[in-house]
């Protein structure tokens, strides 16, 4: 009887063992090596102390935009998603590593060095269109720009929503502080600059829970008394406009960039590009020296 029961068990293990064999032969996943997500940085790429990073400054990336049907100044501002992706193609194809802001501040803070050909992407005043335009362009290349918001326009007409911002978070998007009101901040007193200032970088660190530590200046604009301020408000690096490259020895509260602007071509780009990686150096403005007002 014992002998019976234990050619049962075998015959019964044998058979196990059989349809295991057979699963695995007609599971099409079994040959495919398993998937993880590629780096961002897929190869080794050559670094360098002595850097000197075109960070690009964007505004509106508008699908549906008109140039006939708006001003000068909008026009300015807008570039369309065609020429938006033919730049991030350009970036990629002529070899540069795209790269985030906190990667560059934290270069230029600790003395750290970042690749030799590197670029950065920054988008300014939180537009909708940031989400339905650019947002699947930097997805597709896996860029990790950042978007400096305003948070009083949040879920306002033609702005980023909360739940928007926290989507483009998940796919890798930083989020800095464009202030709450977009305020020349020259003009304010003492007590509104640092609500402006401490304010917009609480209500982004609530509604995101990461830390906000980069600010760009509304319309380029500053003075002393706003660049101490956003060090006293907790911001490491202050972004302005204009400037060329970014480089070791730069002022990390004066941080340039490069505008790029709507009429601008594939070959605007491109040189604008190699300007400010090679002679394109623009002195930040004197403090004490009254300037005019741009645009955003």
């Amino acid at each position: 009887m014992k002998r019976v029961e234990w050619l049962i068990s075998v015959a019964v293990l044998l058979l196990v063992v059989v349809l295991f064999r057979a699963v695995l032969t007609q599971n099409p996943l079994k040959s495919r090596p398993a998937h993880h997500p590629s780096p961002r940085i897929i190869a080794t790429v050559p670094m360098t102390y002595n850097f000197t990073v075109p960070v690009l400054m964007y505004h509106h990336i508008d699908g549906h935009f008109s140039p006939g049907a708006h001003g000068p100044v909008l026009r300015d501002l807008t570039v369309s998603p065609k020429n938006f992706k033919q730049q991030m193609d350009y970036l990629i194809s002529r070899g540069y590593t795209l790269i985030s802001l906190r990667e560059i501040e934290d270069a230029v803070r600790a003395r750290k060095p970042l690749p030799v050909k590197a670029a950065a992407v920054t988008l300014d005043d939180g537009y909708q269109d940031s989400y339905d335009f650019a947002l699947p362009i930097l997805r597709r290349h896996r860029i990790p720009a950042t978007v400096f918001i305003i948070t009083a326009t949040v879920g306002t007409r033609g702005h980023l929503t909360w739940k928007q911002i926290a989507e483009m978070r998940r796919s890798g998007i930083e989020f800095g502080s464009h202030t709450i009101h977009h305020y020349d901040l020259r003009q304010l007193g003492s007590t509104q600059l640092k609500s402006e200032l401490l304010g917009s970088r609480i209500r982004i660190e609530s509604r995101l829970s990461v830390p906000v530590t980069s600010f760009a200046y509304p319309a380029g604009e500053y003075n002393r008394q706003v660049i101490e301020q956003i060090s006293a408000a907790g911001y490491l690096a202050g972004w302005r406009k204009d400037g060329g490259a970014v480089r070791p020895d730069d002022d990390p509260r004066l941080l340039p960039r490069v505008r790029v602007h709507g009429a601008d071509t594939l070959q605007d780009f491109a040189r604008e590009i190699a300007a400010a990686v090679t002679s394109g150096r623009v002195k930040p403005q004197r403090l004490s020296s009254h300037h005019m007002m741009h645009n955003r």
